[in-house]
């Protein structure tokens, strides 16, 4: 099995037991659900076109930002006139949180892409719920039918 089946598995896996713990109503009914997203796309085409991200660790990498604040690094690339922030939500293999998510929303008004393995629906029901503006998709993990009905979900959010 490689890195990306590892990955996908443990998300699945979690994903059972997070949709227990947190029903879709509970994601439907949280403050920044209803919130207004901000448009990444508008944001590149009117700035420099630069989407930073804030990662803690990857599997190739250990330790990459572990002493940095989320907060300090979103109000420093928003300072720095980046387009966007994208936000790694994956705990496991990349040091990151939704928590990181709700933290760069409350410290920036950059559109925010949440960086996470897609793989259902609630994901992105979640992301919508913790301050993202865009999600991102990796085909490499999906079926073409899933990234369709996933990107439709997104926009219609």
């Amino acid at each position: 099995m490689n890195i990306l089946q590892r990955i996908v598995k443990s998300i699945q896996e979690d994903l059972v037991l997070k949709k227990e713990i947190v029903p879709v109503q509970s994601l439907e009914s949280s403050i920044l659900f209803d919130r207004q997203t901000i448009s990444l796309s508008k944001s590149i085409l009117d700035s420099q076109g630069v989407i930073a991200e804030h990662k803690r660790r990857s599997p190739s990498k250990p330790n990459i930002n572990f002493g940095l604040s989320v907060s300090d690094v979103a109000s420093g690339y928003a300072s720095a006139g980046t387009a966007g922030m994208s936000v790694l939500t994956n705990n496991q293999y990349f040091g990151g949180s939704l928590e990181d998510l709700l933290i760069a929303r409350q410290s920036c008004s950059l559109p925010l892409l949440r960086k996470e393995f897609i793989l259902d629906e609630y994901q992105v029901l979640e992301a919508k719920a913790n301050g993202a503006d865009a999600i991102l998709l990796i085909a490499a993990c999906l079926e073409k039918q899933e990234i369709k009905t996933l990107s439709e979900l997104a926009k219609q959010l």
